[in-house]
Parts: structure tokens; C-alpha cells; sequence
């Protein structure tokens, strides 16, 4: 009896360590598919961006509906990037602060972004659209500070239409045109208004279209009638 109660009792430790043993094992097979299951749907997740991509079905056209990277690329990277390098002018507003800033507006500007009274066409089927500075889009553009529209006109944004100007206008300049974007939304000083809206100015010719030339049928080299020259007078010949 005692031989046997000694085997029962000792035969228990092997078993429980045999159970924990197991469920040690089925622990980290389930977590092994768990991993397994997150590297296949982030390469499936992959694969299929890249297929959404490379056959064209991402929005590429105006009139496409934009997709939420290009709303949240618009609305929150731009600004966020606009507001944390934005700059204090170094130089006040003033009206002849306005003037140079209208010529270079109506020259540079106006066909994408208006005048006042009379808003850009072109500008309207740009995606994203072109604010409407003097228009639809002056309060929002006078909310801005004038750092934050300092920063677009000097370096462009990406996939908007918007070039960088940092390179053919000078610093001078680009704070002229941020101010008066400023001031977009308040009463104007009627000589920096008359400049916005003149129309007086000569448009830009395009170039010349250049016609390909018609191919003509080759006619067939005649030989030169020398009958009618004197002989002191003929070229001598060289064949």
C-alpha cells in the first residue's frame, strides 16, 4: 500500500507539469499566428496600394473626386507647415507698399486668383481650387498672418498648380504681395484698385504655331542651257 500511494502521489507533478507544459506551447503558437496573420495583411494592405497606383485608379483628373490623403495633405499638412516657418514682415503696410504689390499681382497673379469684382475662371477648375483672394476667398485669406501667405508664394505647394517664387521675385517683393493679401478683405486705396482691376495692359501674345511643312513631289534636275552664251563665255566643264 504504501508503495503504491507514493507512485499515485508522485505520478502527479509529471502530469501538472506536463499540462503547463502544453499550454505554454499553445500560447506561443497562437501568438506566432498572430504575427503571421499582421505580416500578411500588411503585405496584402501593400500590394494592393501599389495595384491601386500603378492601373490608374487613383484620382488623377480635375474632375475626379479627391480622395481623403489629398483633403488631409490640403487642410492639415500645408497649414501646419505654413504656420510653424511663418515670419513678422520687415516691413510695414503702406500705399505704396500696395501699388508695387499690384503690379506684380495683375502681371503674376490675377489669371489664377482673380481681381476684385471679377473672380479667375481658371482658377475656379484647379484641384485644388486657386482662392479667390478679392472674391469668395477674402476673409479666409485676411484671417491668414502674413507669414502664412508669405510662405506660398515664396515656395509653391505640390500638386496644387502653385510655383514657387523664391527664385524670380525678391524677398522685397513676395512680403509686398503678402501684405496686400492681408488687406485682401478690407477697403483698398482706390489707386491700388484701379491698378488691380486696369485692363489696359497688353495681353500676352502667344507664340507663332509653327505648320509642318507639306512633303512635294521631286521634280527632276534639268541641265543647264549654255547655247546662248559665248564661248569665251561658257564655264568650263567639269564632267
Amino acid at each position: 500500500m504504501p508503495k503504491s500511494s507514493n507512485a499515485f502521489t508522485g505520478g502527479r507533478p509529471a502530469q501538472r507539469k506536463t499540462a503547463k507544459g502544453g499550454r505554454r506551447s499553445g500560447g506561443a503558437s497562437g501568438f506566432g499566428r498572430l504575427l503571421l496573420g499582421v505580416f500578411l495583411g500588411v503585405c496584402l494592405s501593400a500590394a494592393a496600394a501599389v495595384a491601386y497606383f500603378y492601373f490608374g485608379k487613383s484620382p488623377v483628373a480635375v474632375s475626379d473626386k479627391p480622395a481623403l490623403w489629398e483633403h488631409l495633405a490640403e487642410t492639415v499638412s500645408v497649414r501646419r507647415r505654413m504656420s510653424s516657418e511663418a515670419k513678422l514682415p520687415p516691413f510695414p503696410a503702406s500705399e505704396e507698399v500696395f501699388e508695387a504689390a499690384a503690379h506684380i499681382y495683375r502681371n503674376q497673379c490675377a489669371v489664377c486668383h482673380g481681381v476684385p469684382g471679377r473672380e479667375a475662371a481658371v482658377g475656379r477648375q484647379m484641384l485644388p481650387h486657386a482662392p479667390q483672394f478679392f472674391g469668395r476667398d477674402r476673409r479666409e485669406t485676411s484671417a491668414k498672418a502674413v507669414g502664412e501667405l508669405f510662405w506660398p508664394t515664396a515656395f509653391g505647394i505640390r500638386r496644387s498648380g502653385m510655383p514657387a517664387y523664391n527664385h524670380t521675385l525678391s524677398n522685397t517683393q513676395l512680403w509686398q504681395l503678402a501684405l496686400l493679401l492681408h488687406s485682401a478683405n478690407d477697403e483698398l486705396p482706390d489707386p491700388v484698385s484701379n491698378l488691380l482691376i486696369a485692363t489696359d495692359q497688353q495681353p500676352v501674345q502667344a507664340p507663332p504655331v509653327v505648320l509642318p511643312l507639306r512633303e512635294t513631289a521631286k521634280v527632276p534636275r534639268q541641265p543647264l542651257d549654255k547655247s546662248h552664251l559665248a564661248p569665251t563665255e561658257r564655264p568650263e566643264s567639269r564632267f
